[in-house]
């Protein structure tokens, strides 16, 4: 059900190589379930008023990154099969809810690191992991849940933001707070929208004012590697330290309250 898809690896064009592209991304990206499976767990009880609140803290978190870390799985192999059959459109469909990961997570973790108890903690875990966007009177299949929202996606990269701000000041980087992940997300979702950027891969006008349609996408793959894919193994990269950040937590310490098996020992 998990099964790795893998990258098909390619070279890309000699004058856009830089460093160790494209073999450092591919191998990223290939080691992903295994870089994050230490973190994914089954059969999680989520413990209710009868036990401690520590206990109930811990156990919706580690139910939350679970659920979220196996459901990045199957989008970041639909990412790797669109590459590998150089299928751009629905590549950049699946990177913008890949990105939308590091996101949520970011939201969790830095309401953790700002000082929220585990009751609080509980609630805002609930409104992630159960909430709903659906509007009053809308007819869909999820019903309203006016008590339990979801929180905003532009809220939760407004958090990433912050923390990949002090990421890049480690580093030496440090570029704008206040847009540094909403610029990468805006970005792809320019080419996940049906819009001008979004058509480039299946066609283009030339000189002459004729748009003509592109026989395949080979090219395109080759020579803009920088245009699709450092969003994907940033994304990869931020997902395993936020993952590292929220189990040393003092409150989670590896989750020492509970006793749930490894998904992957299954």
């Amino acid at each position: 059900m998990y099964n790795d898809v893998l990258i098909e690896r390619y070279d890309i064009e000699d004058h856009v190589k830089r460093g160790d592209a494209p073999q450092k991304d591919f191998d990223l990206i290939d080691g992903y379930k295994k870089m994050i499976s230490p973190y994914i767990y089954t059969n999680i009880k989520l413990t209710d008023h009868t036990e401690s609140i520590q206990k109930a803290f811990q156990s919706r978190l580690q139910e939350f990154i679970s659920a979220t870390l196996l459901r990045s799985i199957k989008l970041k192999n639909g990412a790797a099969q669109a590459l590998n059959s150089i299928n751009f459109p629905s590549y950049y469909a699946i990177l913008k809810s890949f990105l939308e990961i590091p996101a949520l997570m970011a939201y969790v973790a830095e309401s953790l690191f700002d000082g929220k108890d585990e009751k609080e903690m509980c609630t805002i875990i609930s409104k992630i992991s159960m909430g709903t966007r659906t509007k009053e009177n809308e007819i869909v299949m999820i019903p309203h849940r006016p008590d339990n929202q979801q929180v905003s996606i532009l809220t939760m990269f407004e958090k990433l933001n912050k923390i990949m701000y002090e990421m890049d000041k480690i580093s030496g980087v440090a570029g704008d707070k206040n847009s540094i992940a909403s610029s990468y997300y805006s970005d792809i979702c320019n080419f996940g929208h049906p819009n001008y950027p979004a058509h480039l891969c299946v066609g283009r006008i030339d000189k002459d004012g004729v748009w003509k349609a592109k026989d395949d996408n080979i090219n395109y793959r080759n020579e803009l590697f920088w245009f699709y894919m450092p969003h994907f193994s940033s994304a990869i990269s931020i997902i395993y330290i936020l993952c590292s950040q929220l189990v040393r937590h003092p409150k989670v310490k590896n989750f020492d309250m509970l006793n749930n098996p490894l998904y992957f020992d299954n």
